[in-house]
């Protein structure tokens, strides 16, 4: 290959890639804008929800879930999450990656876990959950939940198009996008497709549940908001291979 043909084609292939960026930039701030701007998101400094969980997987990892409403209240700029009651009537988890907390509602610490994504090594489908490991699994879920798809425009987030989702007849336009060190969630890569109907905007997310088993299985959470609602309240559902996963959320508000 000659110099001039090389310089032409490194040349395409850059022009390629800021093409490339440009789309995915394109459908981010689309995104962002039905649902109401970034402008506006980052005005604010908290959202909270009720939430309710069910499932297959829980039982599976020897834990009762509880039918009762809880509240969780995740903020937006830095990852972190309070969810309360937790384990007893007085007591809250508190979720950061790098530590995770059960205290009274006084701040008296019950339990309390170091690097707790660790904790999670070598875990196999069947290998059971303490309350120190609900408590990383509720607060980073919750976190990633609440804060979709804003959390994509926050720094170190890397996003680039993908093929197409294919909902009935509809084509559903696609993000992959790479999660930063510093932020906790099912696995490093997940993709998101949104579609906006004329009620609300549905979004679809696919991942791998690291911290259940290290396994490459992929497994797609669908959210569907409430036609009334902000894009934090509606009902949430996982399938996975052989368990279920579901979590309906209400009452959410911007602090």
């Amino acid at each position: 290959m000659t110099r001039l043909n090389a310089d032409l084609l490194t040349t395409r292939v850059a022009d390629g890639i800021a093409d490339a960026i440009s789309r995915a930039d394109e459908l981010l701030e689309s995104v962002l804008h039905a649902h109401g701007g970034v402008d506006r998101w980052n005005t604010f400094e908290k959202v909270s929800a009720a939430f309710v969980t069910g499932g297959g997987l829980m039982p599976m990892k020897g834990i009762n879930t509880n039918p009762k409403p809880l509240e969780g209240i995740a903020t937006i700029h830095h990852e972190s999450t309070v969810v309360s009651p937790f384990g007893k009537p007085d007591q809250r988890m508190v979720f950061t990656p790098e530590r995770v907390v059960v205290e009274t509602t006084s701040g008296a610490i019950v339990e309390e876990r170091s690097n707790p994504r660790a904790a999670f090594a070598g875990h196999t489908l069947s290998t059971p959950w303490d309350l120190l490991h609900l408590a990383y699994f509720n607060g980073y879920a919750r976190w990633t939940y609440l804060n979709t798809p804003f959390l994509l425009a926050m720094p170190g987030f890397a996003v680039t198009e993908i093929a197409p989702w294919h909902e009935e007849s509809e084509v559903w336009r696609g993000l992959r996008a790479r999660f930063p060190d510093g932020i906790a969630s099912h696995s490093k890569e997940q993709d998101f497709y949104s579609a906006t109907t004329s009620s609300s905007v549905v979004t679809i997310t696919t991942w791998q549940l690291q911290v259940v088993f290290q396994s490459p299985s992929t497994y797609t959470t669908s959210w569907r908001p409430t036609a009334s609602a902000s894009h934090q309240n509606g009902a949430l559902t996982c399938v996975g291979q052989s368990w279920g996963l579901c979590a309906i959320f209400s009452s959410s508000q911007l602090i």
